[in-house]
């Protein structure tokens, strides 16, 4: 954060400079362009949050929906119960990172090879 500071005060002074305040006025200046442009950067990164978690909820269900059609689940239980059974496995983490990829890059081969990889817990 402190250096993000910095290197904003150092874009933003120059360029205040160019207009032959008195340096008060300009730190202000600057230290405000600053400010400003942190809260702009900050605001876009706050934006487009919400959409982020929903697309990887979407990858999510469709990966679990995937892998109860090739584990096929005796039990009931809960699909948050179900996926912590299969995560506790390290390669079932590992071939459901790349699943998740694959969704991403809409490459189905690979996701249906990492879906395949998975390893069903025994119930």
């Amino acid at each position: 954060m402190e250096k993000l500071s910095r290197l904003l005060n150092k874009l933003a002074l120059p360029i205040v400079r160019t207009f032959s305040l008195p340096e008060e006025i300009e730190m202000s200046i600057a230290r405000n362009l600053t400010l400003f442009l942190f809260v702009i950067y900050s605001a876009n990164t706050l934006a487009s949050s919400p959409y982020e978690g929903l697309e990887f909820g979407k990858y999510k269900q469709q990966i679990t929906v995937d892998l109860k059609k090739t584990c096929h689940p005796q039990k009931k239980m809960s699909d948050e119960a179900w996926g912590n059974k299969i995560l506790s496995n390290e390669d079932n983490k590992r071939y459901i990172r790349d699943a998740r990829i694959a969704l991403e890059r809409n490459n189905e081969k690979n996701y249906w090879d990492a879906i395949s990889k998975v390893e069903c817990p025994e119930m």
